[in-house]
């Protein structure tokens, strides 16, 4: 897993930029250790852009901070990145395993939310 590597009080500077040119890894926290951060990198960007992301991240942020340092590592397998949890945003999310999709279709669409508790018909064939 390839990360750039700066130190903690340029993360959200560095993060910004990294945003910017779309190859945050957003499956991954960012990763603090030591005093530095790990920003996860999309394993499909290329090194062109790369070079191109760190460049333009020595250019902004040098001017606030002589002492910046920024790099790419690729992290081992103890160090890894914990993976953020993902949950449903949707009924036919949740369902997709469990429900063929002519299922998820028969589904009403609407529901009702009591605290945790999700209130919703099902048709009986199902």
């Amino acid at each position: 897993m390839l990360t750039i590597k700066i130190p903690v009080q340029n993360i959200e500077a560095t993060r910004q930029i990294v945003l910017k040119h779309k190859i945050i890894d957003h499956d991954y926290k960012i990763k603090i250790e030591n005093g530095y951060g790990h920003i996860p990198i999309k394993a499909d960007a290329d090194e062109e852009l790369l070079n191109q992301v760190i460049a333009e991240a020595k250019d902004e942020i040098i001017k606030e901070n002589e002492k910046y340092t920024i790099e790419i590592v690729d992290m081992d397998e103890e160090s890894d990145l914990e993976t953020v949890k993902r949950y449903p945003r949707s009924m036919t999310e949740l369902l997709k395993d469990k429900l063929t999709e002519e299922e998820i279709e028969e589904l009403k669409k609407s529901f009702d939310i009591i605290g945790d508790v999700v209130i919703l018909e099902i048709p009986e064939d199902l």
